[in-house]
């Protein structure tokens, strides 16, 4: 009985060891993508931000406003209405035909507003990146409220 247990959990660890290695290159290289994005935001650097967004960026919120890449650079480099401190995602799912990928998601968000009083935000989140010569640039994002 012991031996057949631990042959059950070998299975479950190798399976899902499997699973994780067969996400593709190019799903790794938006992984990453999406990783650079995050640290930008989080340092509010506009070089950084500018590197990882499309020029034609359509970026939406929770609330409904709906920004072009200047407005959000611009946002973020401000750090109003936040200062973001830490993204969190989990979930992640990301599906790629061609040079667009689509990615899904839930982010858990922790900044500062202006005042310096904390925020902590959860949402869900949908992407479309764009494949360029310079690597995977976001193109459109919409965030919804859970």
């Amino acid at each position: 009985m012991k031996k057949q247990t631990f042959l059950f959990f070998l299975i479950l660890l190798l399976g899902s060891r499997i699973e994780v290695s067969a996400q593709s290159t190019e799903a790794q290289n938006v992984s990453k993508a999406i990783d650079g994005l995050v640290v930008a935001m989080i340092a509010a650097d506009k070089d950084m931000l500018n590197f990882q967004l499309s020029d034609a960026l359509h970026y939406g919120h929770s609330s409904g406003l709906i920004q072009d890449k200047e407005g959000f650079v611009k946002e973020v480099v401000s750090k109003s209405p936040l200062s973001y401190q830490s993204i969190e995602r989990e979930n992640e799912v990301i599906h790629l035909s061609k040079k667009t990928a689509t990615v899904s998601h839930i982010l858990t968000i922790k900044g500062k507003n202006p005042s310096g009083e904390a925020v902590n935000i959860r949402i869900g989140n949908m992407m479309v990146w764009e494949k360029e010569k310079s690597g995977w640039k976001l193109l459109a994002r919409q965030a919804y409220k859970l």
